[in-house]
């Protein structure tokens, strides 16, 4: 009895060492790279070369797929995918692209606008067309000293351009908002008088300085010089002066001369101070405001014509100073 039980402890020791060999005749031990084909993946016997035992065989799990060569109106594309385990790929042809993926955008230039095809290597614009210009409107205001800009903006494609505008002349109501009583409240006005008559000349000036309490005036003549400053009925005299510059400086009285950018009288201006008329009158600006007057007038003088030109210069806008 206890032989037949040894026995048969030896056969099954015979049997489970048998059961730890392959079909090969040897112990598997399996690779940690993958193996594939076109649809699976699995871990192959490493133990033994050309053994057919295999572990952990299963089908491809493929991404989404990456465009790895895109498709033009020429030729087709390339999608590739990969598997997530064993990172075999596989590749399906995208088809060649018949029509036009245009751009939301719009693509331009200085006189043209259109939507670039997004498809690779395409260079057809079919909707390609002129810019649609709006009216326009001015940007930087022309000034006396400087040309404005009026800027144009497609009504398609935003894209704008630009030309300069030429200086015309102030408006009237700009005009207004320049001469008023306002501006001559503080500054400095010289004057300078050539009469002549008969062939004789003379030259004579007149310095008024206008500050919020006092007026200074001088006046030459003949060589002489006479000075005066009153603080006495300031506000009025002002007043009075200014009220008579502002009737001088009328818009309707003057047009502007472009190129010798300067404002000429239409025609006669009656002075309000002596109730001369002036004749071949000019109003100069520099930075918004007069600083230059120039006419002409005749008056009689024991029955002799005598020829007067004046010439006025504000200076000092706001700053003028009299000293004590």
């Amino acid at each position: 009895m206890k032989k037949t039980v040894s026995l048969l402890l030896t056969v099954v020791m015979l049997l489970s060492g048998i059961a730890l060999l392959s079909a090969c005749g040897h112990e598997c031990t399996f690779s940690t790279d993958w193996s594939n084909d076109a649809t699976d993946h699995w871990h192959a016997c490493e133990a033994k070369k050309d053994c057919p035992e295999i572990a952990d065989k299963a089908a491809h799990t493929w991404d989404e797929g990456k465009i790895t060569t895109e498709a033009t109106h020429e030729a087709a594309g390339v999608k590739t995918y990969t598997c997530t385990v064993c990172a075999y790929t596989k590749t399906e042809e995208i088809p060649v692209i018949d029509a036009c993926d245009p751009s939301t955008d719009w693509s331009h230039d200085a006189t043209n606008h259109w939507h670039v095809c997004e498809v690779k290597n395409c260079t057809k614009t079919p909707d390609k067309a002129a810019h649609t210009w709006n009216e326009g409107e001015i940007t930087t205001k022309p000034t006396q000293e400087a040309a404005g800009v009026k800027t144009f903006t497609c009504t398609v494609c935003s894209e704008t351009k630009t030309e300069n505008v030429a200086f015309t002349g102030l408006t009237k109501a700009e005009w207004e908002a320049i001469i008023n009583t306002d501006l001559f409240d503080n500054y400095t006005l010289s004057m300078t008088i050539i009469a002549s008559a008969s062939g004789v000349q003379a030259t004579s000036s007149m310095v008024y300085k206008i500050t919020d309490d006092k007026i200074y005036m001088a006046m030459t003549a003949g060589g002489a010089t006479q000075e005066e400053t009153v603080d006495e009925g300031v506000a009025e005299t002002k007043l009075s002066m200014a009220e008579d510059l502002v009737a001088m400086f009328t818009h309707s009285n003057f047009t502007y001369d472009a190129e010798a950018k300067l404002y000429r009288a239409k025609g006669k201006i009656v002075n309000p101070i002596d109730g001369s008329e002036a004749s071949h009158a000019t109003l100069r600006f520099e930075n918004g405001k007069p600083v230059e007057m120039k006419y002409s007038y005749v008056v009689q003088s024991s029955g002799v014509n005598v020829n007067v030109d004046n010439t006025i210069l504000f200076s000092d806008y706001g700053t003028t100073v009299i000293p004590d």
